[in-house]
């Protein structure tokens, strides 16, 4: 006779999981190698990759490139600002707040000698219009085309000339002139050869057949300078004793 079974109930064949079963179901979850390896490389074909950051870096622009073409633009702090540029109001003008005062009149200037380079006597042994500049002025910029009309005053004498008198002739001259530092000629003049020191006056010049009007209208500023030389003969003495230099600037027609 057997023995009578004691303990639970028996499992019945439904609840019970054969290892076949259970082998099958690991096969396919299991996490090994080959899975990781299978699954990185499905996952890295969305990823960026080197090539196509390359690729798309070469179609957009280098920060530098931008900098270089910003700076050709004017900041729109300095629209309407002191120093910067002016703005267009809405009917397409310069606001008149930003526009300067219009100079309406235009009054002849009278510029008086800068600098007077002669101390004392002088004296030039070079046949040069440009032995020696004796005095400088600058005319400022009056804004508007102009002509110049120079004068001068010096005293001058051939005081190592030999004359039977000091007011006989002793072959010796000077010259004086006027120019601007392009060699253009504004006053000219040549004194006697007397020996006795005397006055010589320097008026406007013009070319022949020529006036100092015709010249072309000058803008800006204008230096113009004083230049004493020899003109003919071996020495001649100039001084600064009464040296008058000025220029009148007006209107060009």
């Amino acid at each position: 006779m057997g023995l009578k079974y004691v303990g639970r109930a028996p499992d019945a064949d439904a609840s019970v999981v054969t290892k076949k079963y259970v082998d099958d179901r690991y096969t396919l979850i299991k996490v090994d190698n080959p899975f990781i390896s299978g699954e990185v490389t499905a996952a890295g074909v969305a990823l960026t990759t080197q090539s196509y950051v390359d690729t798309q870096d070469a179609l957009v622009a280098h920060k530098a490139a931008v900098d270089i073409l910003d700076a050709n633009y004017v900041p729109i702090t300095e629209r309407a600002a002191a120093d910067g540029v002016a703005s267009i109001g809405l009917d397409g003008y310069i606001p008149a707040g930003q526009l300067p005062t219009l100079q309406t009149v235009r009054k002849p200037v009278v510029k008086n000698v800068d600098t007077i380079f002669i101390s004392g006597q002088r004296e030039v042994v070079t046949i040069n219009a440009k032995a020696f500049r004796a005095a400088t002025l600058t005319i400022a910029d009056p804004g508007f085309p102009y002509q110049v009309l120079a004068f001068a005053i010096i005293r001058g004498g051939a005081l190592n000339g030999t004359a039977a008198s000091e007011w006989v002739g002793t072959g010796n001259y000077g010259q004086i002139t006027i120019m601007r530092d392009n060699d253009t000629v504004f006053g000219k003049t040549i004194t006697s050869g007397q020996k006795e020191l005397d006055y010589f006056y320097v008026l406007p010049y013009g070319q022949l057949n020529t006036t100092p009007s015709t010249y072309p209208a000058l803008t800006g500023s204008c230096v113009l300078d004083l230049w004493i030389g020899l003109y003919g003969g071996t020495t001649y003495h100039f001084t600064s004793t009464d040296l008058t230099f000025y220029a009148i600037a007006y209107p060009a027609i």
